[in-house]
């Protein structure tokens, strides 16, 4: 539960990061996927650097 609250709380704090002229529902979710797409490269570069050492 605690991985769940942090992955939500990283998709919201990328979603702010982004510009906010999001025009209707499909450009929010297409970003929202971005953002998660994102954050799983980000997390998966991570344990590829752990996994390297």
């Amino acid at each position: 539960a605690e991985r769940l609250a942090l992955d939500i709380k990283n998709v919201l704090h990328e979603l702010q990061k982004l510009p906010l002229n999001i025009k209707d529902e499909k450009s929010f979710v297409d970003t929202a996927l971005e953002a998660n797409r994102e954050i799983i490269a980000q997390e998966s570069n991570k344990r590829q650097k752990i996994m390297a050492t």
